[in-house]
């Protein structure tokens, strides 16, 4: 398709709100995500619809998600199987499929409130430099949070994602869940040539970083990132996810994909190759700063043990802080004559295809 081809499709994408669920055996997750949004209270100039996305699930997803929206259809409802697995996957095609302009990723075990379509319409159209948006996130408890809970938060994608109201520049990344990004953004990433480096949830895997590294390619291409409070949902959170054992799992994919991604922030924070961007491209040096991060943790988790004279406990936030830099390190030690390369791909994606032509 030849360049004027491709503006003239994207300047015929309607103005509205797609929520796109994307689903890997979701049936037991789904019946009170999609009750949520189908008590959305949508004024008639906000046309939306809904988009599942079913990744490749062997259990009742597509049958349970038919049968709930039956019941009450608040908007058209369509299902899509993605053969392909893997969340990113799963996101590309409902970035394909959406055919509306303003795409909201809505997760399987996300509450939205019953204003969420109609701020989310509101948010984008009152500024087109916005290219995603993202809001409040509240923890509904499967049962009563551990002690360390609202230290880690941030990890479930819970609680505020800026410090105020209004376009984030203080932080560089939006959760994906209730992530919502503008398609014709999207479309400009896939015109430079981008493509996921993160491996994102896979299955049952937990791979991380797919949210983060789209994020972090909007703003590479001078999109505007936002946060409203007032933009609402409940993540649930189940038992299994409460244990420490799925913590310290998920903490080591966070930090995992941390160096995957990093190479978007060295590219937004350096606008020319530096001698000291080039440091910090530096495979070597990343693995001795992720050695001595982790030496530092270590010790001070065994500091405190000798100060309150306890065994070293597993919920000692010392310790779950390494969990982090383990991870790093182990995609490190894979990662050797990648990362520079990594880094020159990644400046090319804010070279092409200005955003006017979109």
């Amino acid at each position: 398709m030849s360049d004027h081809q491709d503006r003239v499709a994207i300047n015929k994408i309607r103005k509205g709100v797609t929520c796109v669920i994307c689903c890997h055996n979701s049936a037991k997750r789904l019946p009170p995500t999609l009750k949520h949004l189908s008590e959305q209270e949508v004024q008639l100039e906000c046309p939306w619809e809904v988009l599942v996305i079913d990744n490749c699930s062997n259990d009742d997803t597509t049958q349970v998600a038919l049968k709930i929206w039956e019941e009450k259809p608040a908007a058209p409802m369509r299902i899509v199987r993605e053969s392909q697995l893997g969340l990113t996957h799963a996101r590309s095609r409902g970035f394909s499929e959406a055919r509306f302009e303003y795409v909201s990723f809505v997760d399987d075990d996300n509450w939205v409130n019953h204003d969420w379509v109609s701020r989310v319409y509101e948010i984008m159209q009152q500024n087109t430099n916005i290219g995603a948006c993202g809001g409040y996130n509240e923890a509904a408890f499967e049962s009563t949070p551990p002690i360390w809970f609202d230290h880690f938060k941030g990890c479930y994608a819970v609680g505020p994602q800026s410090a105020k109201a209004g376009q984030i520049e203080s932080r560089d990344c939006l959760w994906g869940a209730g992530l919502t990004v503008r398609k014709s953004a999207w479309l400009q990433l896939l015109a430079n040539g981008f493509q996921y480096r993160t491996i994102d949830r896979y299955g049952e895997e937990l791979s991380s970083g797919g949210d983060t590294e789209l994020v972090l390619a909007l703003r590479l291409n001078d999109w505007e990132l936002w946060y409203d409070p007032e933009l609402r949902l409940r993540h649930f959170i189940p038992i299994s996810r409460l244990q420490l054992s799925y913590l310290r799992s998920l903490r080591r994919a966070i930090g995992a994909a941390g160096v995957l991604v990093e190479p978007y922030r060295i590219a937004y924070k350096m606008e020319s190759q530096t001698p000291t961007s080039r440091l910090r491209s530096n495979w070597l040096l990343k693995c001795i700063g992720a050695f001595f991060r982790l030496l530092y943790y270590q010790l001070r988790a065994r500091l405190n043990c000798c100060i309150s004279k306890k065994k070293l406990e597993d919920e000692d936030f010392w310790s779950l802080y390494s969990e982090l830099t383990i991870g790093r390190l182990n995609l490190l030690t894979r990662a050797r004559g990648n990362i520079e390369k990594s880094f020159e791909e990644v400046r090319r994606l804010s070279t092409t295809a200005p955003r006017d032509n979109f």
